[in-house]
């Protein structure tokens, strides 16, 4: 069996191109598959390829964040092994896509899917290409920090915390209208139209959570925020989830660390605060509050190959710089 694999990139675009003479294809992270994807978000051993009497199947290997298949448009999260007809595309993670054929396949349609164009219709459904899809938007990323060391000491107590973000934030979000939301566990990833409304909907957030954790006897809700302007496209026809280098690099923001930066960090405690990138601030929605930013220094951010300027906001209006 001669399997033809192209693999692509969806943070960078880059593609590679693989010509695999077994009937049994290794997928991974690790240097030892014969398909490598270099990416934190894919497990070392992701996925199995395997030709098996002339059926072809796709097996995930317990990936930490799963293998996904393309059908009728909508990507399928697979479980265990299940049986494909070349050619197929499917997906690692949230970082690589790849479109797989042997021979008798490689010379269809199929092969276009990658990058769009008219053909790209045939599996794509709605998704018909990233030129078409990427588009500007302001990001935002918040995370619930302790969730698992509280949820470690009492389960009841870290589901009562979240639900009391979900409901501060649920607020916020509305008002300043959020285009898109998706839950992240113990947190959330949403896009606005202008940085201001990302940055009035952070504000509002982190404000209700320090007056909350003035008044209730319960322990305190502590959060991060990481806001950045970027583009970002949907890969999921379904769901309509957002991918792309920019997604990556608010959610870097977000978790940011003292050691991170380049000279050590200034004014960056470790929960209760929004960050953003220079991108963001540069948002002209915002020129009204840029007095309110502190720059904190040049971070290295994990997995990307650019340093980005950090700078973190000051309410003006009510304590949050502690």
């Amino acid at each position: 069996m001669e399997w033809k694999i192209v693999s692509e990139s969806l943070r960078s675009y880059q593609k590679s191109e693989y010509v695999v003479k077994n009937d049994v294809v290794f997928v991974g992270r690790d240097d030892t598959n014969d398909v490598v994807l270099p990416s934190d978000y894919v497990s070392r051993h992701h996925m199995v390829i395997l030709n098996s009497g002339g059926d072809y199947f796709v097996e995930d290997r317990d990936s930490s964040n799963g293998t996904f298949i393309l059908l009728g448009g909508d990507w399928e999260k697979v479980h265990g092994k299940k049986k494909v007809e070349i050619p197929f595309v499917i997906r690692a993670a949230r970082d690589f896509q790849l479109l797989v054929s042997n021979n008798r396949s490689s010379g269809s349609t199929v092969g276009k899917t990658l990058h769009g164009g008219a053909d790209s219709k045939v599996l794509l459904s709605k998704v018909y290409s990233i030129d078409e899809l990427r588009s500007d938007c302001v990001m935002m990323v918040l995370d619930l920090c302790d969730s698992t060391r509280v949820a470690s000491k009492d389960d009841r107590l870290a589901f009562h915390l979240k639900n009391r973000l979900d409901r501060i934030s649920e607020l916020a979000l509305a008002r300043y209208r959020a285009s898109f939301v998706k839950s992240t566990g113990d947190g959330f990833l949403a896009t606005f139209d202008t940085a201001a409304d990302a940055l009035m909907a952070a504000r509002e957030i982190l404000q209700a959570l320090l007056q909350r954790n003035l008044q209730s006897k319960n322990p305190p809700i502590h959060i991060r925020i990481g806001l950045h302007r970027g583009k970002a496209y949907v890969m999921d026809a379904s769901t309509k989830d957002i991918h792309g280098n920019d997604v990556n690099i608010v959610f870097r923001i977000e978790g940011l660390r003292p050691e991170a930066f380049r000279e050590g960090g200034r004014n960056v405690p470790e929960h209760d605060r929004i960050l953003c990138s220079r991108a963001f601030l540069d948002d002209d929605s915002i020129s009204a509050f840029r007095t309110s930013f502190a720059f904190c220094g040049r971070a290295v951010l994990k997995g990307l190959e650019e340093d980005h300027d950090i700078y973190r906001y000051f309410d003006q209006d009510s304590d949050t710089n502690h």
